[in-house]
């Protein structure tokens, strides 16, 4: 996921649904100086784990709006050996 503003998650925050129940649990997260945004890892339950789908994380006790989306986050750009 990819979090649209605040602090960056770590690990062990919980996921919420936009309803307010928790949903999920980030595994890591961090800042990447490559999107310039803080991005996440983590698990939630169906259907709150599409890509696509908005969800809150709660850091230092405010929750901040997360964006579910598939990785790489960045677009790989290595050379492949033409078979």
């Amino acid at each position: 996921f990819v979090v649209e503003a605040g602090a960056p998650p770590r690990g062990q925050e919980p996921l919420f649904s936009e309803g307010g129940e928790q949903v999920g649990e980030v595994t890591s997260g961090g800042y990447s100086p490559s999107l310039g945004k803080s991005i996440g890892m983590g698990y939630a339950s169906k259907p709150h784990n599409k890509a696509g789908s908005s969800l809150l994380v709660e850091v230092r006790r405010k929750r901040n709006k997360v964006l579910a989306c598939k990785t790489p986050f960045v677009p790989s750009k290595y050379y492949k050996v033409p078979e």
